[in-house]
């Protein structure tokens, strides 16, 4: 009687085919193989359980020992030829691991984000007197003490080019920002419309003025549209009313003006056209009483909500409040490694929403519990995995981006707020403002942390895929510190100019800004 997965050597045809192709024995050493593996396989059955009849071999023939031995050293050759298989298999691992390593850290290094390498402490390269507004790619934004915009190169310091047009009078007392919501940390690429942009605003003081107060009959926003590579003004409006909001939707301009009878005026540009795609002027108050700052303004994937005022982002008219009031707002949207989406919005009340993984050509959707932090600088190393932060802002949790099953959870001691700002060699950066902690993003382990000077940086990392740059204080002054990314240490300490209020990354080059100049380091 058989059993089945039986460790016997009964099935002696197996072993007669393996013996002779691999070994070719003569037919008289194999018969004696097959004897003596017969009389072993004989015992072994007997032996066993439900086979109470004991054989007893008979004689074995004189050869059986030479060959037996001849056999076990076969075996063991055997055995070293497949340990130095095995070895020759983790070592081409290996190989195949670093190439993919080193081309992924080449694909990072190359984002004009990322730091020229930083292996010793930097210097000042350069000084320009103004006040930094913006930046692209490969080219810095400055405002000098005239009012004149002006673009800087990021590695001289030099003048590229004077903005064109009243662009200086937005920009004097305003701000400039790229119109393209893809280029923000939190929204995936855009495709459509015109790239390149810069829109420069008159910027609200951030005070409340009362409906009908005085001054209110002249109160002009200027926005002023220009090409970042050459400073050429594109568009050049001015409107009635008091700024609200002014931001990208997609790489069209979203303005929202508060009127001196307290409506409100929400306009959405189409910057390729240089024509409003829609004008709304709602029919009664926004809010009772106010206008300007005090305003809630929030914005949702598809809704726009100013006080008790909600829109259609799409076509610009009014939502219903019933369902307005279901509409999420404040949202985020990432393109992961792969192709797949991931999104999240908050409800209104802020203490809930609702997110997803998409995959590309898939129907298939995984539900999130939290936002997820997604780094704008990133190596795509563990991509198969998505760190994601509660409602509650008290855990992080490692979800698996196929299945959406929670690879890890851990508790999350830090500000809610909290950013991604890099990723390499699965190990994310994460800022919530006070702290910068690197966590273990295959296992949710945190690696390091370090206490940062706050609102000095800005979205994303300072760093040059090896190493991160810190703003610290010690003894009240502003220090630069750079700390390996895979394990904290500290590689080198420097002060950084005196004044500095922010710290950015323009084409490879750290830039800092002091309010009345701008600094190159390198």
């Amino acid at each position: 009687m058989r059993r089945h997965r039986s460790q016997s050597f009964a099935d002696l045809g197996a072993v007669d085919v393996i013996l002779i192709e691999e070994e070719d024995v003569t037919a008289d050493e194999a018969r004696t193989v097959l004897h003596q593996l017969a009389l072993e396989a004989m015992d072994r059955r007997a032996t066993s359980p439900g086979d109470p009849h004991p054989l007893s071999p008979p004689d074995e023939p004189g050869g059986g020992v030479v060959l037996a031995r001849r056999v076990r050293r076969r075996r063991v050759v055997r055995t070293v030829v497949v340990a130095a298989l095995l070895v020759v298999v983790a070592v081409a691992t290996q190989v195949v691991d670093a190439r993919q390593s080193a081309a992924r850290h080449a694909a990072l290094v190359a984002e004009p984000g990322v730091l020229a390498a930083v292996p010793t402490a930097p210097g000042v390269v350069w000084r320009v007197p103004g006040r930094w507004v913006g930046g692209q790619a490969d080219t810095l934004l400055a405002v000098d003490d005239r009012g004149v915009l002006q673009g800087l190169d990021p590695a001289t310091g030099e003048m590229t080019w004077v903005a064109s047009g009243s662009v200086g009078g937005a920009t004097d007392a305003g701000r400039c920002f790229a119109v393209d919501e893809g280029l923000r940390p939190d929204r995936a690429p855009v495709d459509d419309g015109p790239a390149g942009l810069v829109a420069c605003v008159t910027d609200v003081d951030g005070g409340v003025t009362d409906v009908g107060g005085a001054g209110q009959d002249s109160a002009r926003v200027q926005v002023v549209v220009v090409d970042s590579a050459t400073g050429t003004t594109v568009h050049d409006v001015t409107v009635d009313g008091v700024l609200l909001t002014a931001e990208p939707v997609g790489r069209d301009l979203l303005l929202a003006l508060g009127l001196p009878d307290g409506r409100v005026r929400v306009s959405r540009w189409d910057l390729g056209t240089g024509a409003w795609r829609w004008d709304h002027v709602a029919a009664t108050p926004a809010q009772a009483g106010q206008v300007g700052a005090g305003v809630a303004v929030g914005r949702g994937p598809d809704v726009l909500r100013i006080g008790d005022l909600s829109l259609d982002l799409a076509t610009g008219e009014e939502v219903d409040p019933t369902i307005a009031r279901r509409a999420p707002l404040r949202y985020q949207e990432h393109l992961l490694p792969g192709g797949a989406r991931a999104s999240w919005s908050w409800y209104p009340e802020g203490r809930s929403g609702r997110g997803r993984i998409t995959s590309t050509g898939s129907a298939r959707t995984v539900p999130l519990a939290g936002p997820p932090l997604v780094p704008p600088l990133t190596d795509t190393s563990q991509p198969g995995t998505l760190v994601v932060l509660t409602t509650r802002g008290d855990r992080l949790r490692g979800v698996d981006l196929r299945s959406g099953q929670v690879r890890w959870s851990r508790p999350f001691w830090g500000d809610a707020a909290v950013q991604a700002t890099a990723q390499v060699d699965g190990v994310m950066v994460l800022d919530d403002g006070a702290t910068v902690t690197a966590l273990d993003v295959r296992t949710g382990e945190t690696l390091w942390e370090a206490s940062v000077e706050p609102a000095v940086t800005r979205e994303s990392a300072l760093t040059d895929g090896t190493v991160v740059v810190l703003p610290v204080r010690d003894a009240g002054a502003l220090l630069l510190e750079a700390r390996r990314i895979v394990d904290g240490e500290v590689v080198w300490r420097a002060g950084a100019p005196p004044g500095t209020v922010a710290l950015a990354v323009v084409d490879h080059h750290l830039l800092a800004s002091t309010g009345d100049e701008v600094v190159g380091l390198g």
